[in-house]
């Protein structure tokens, strides 16, 4: 896996939520998936489509995705296991 700079992760994470607010979608976790999705590029765009769709449709499977595979950010082991 390539490293990836922690910070445009952050930073794009922080973006959806904050478009998702300015259109009053900040509870819509479909919304804020697909939004996050339709902005994907390169890399991220590749990764998309070698991940399974449950976790591109919901937002809060999918920063938790973002976070592991782009910011370098593990859940601890036990979390792993169940």
């Amino acid at each position: 896996m390539t490293d990836y700079d922690g910070e445009e992760c952050t930073g794009f994470i922080r973006q959806v939520r904050r478009k998702a607010l300015e259109v009053g979608k900040s509870r819509d976790k479909e919304w804020m998936a697909d939004y996050a999705v339709s902005c994907f590029a390169d890399d991220a765009l590749k990764w998309s489509m070698n991940v399974h769709r449950d976790v591109l449709e919901n937002w809060d499977v999918l920063q938790q995705a973002l976070m592991e595979e782009y910011c370098n950010y593990r859940v601890s082991s036990v979390e792993h296991l169940g």
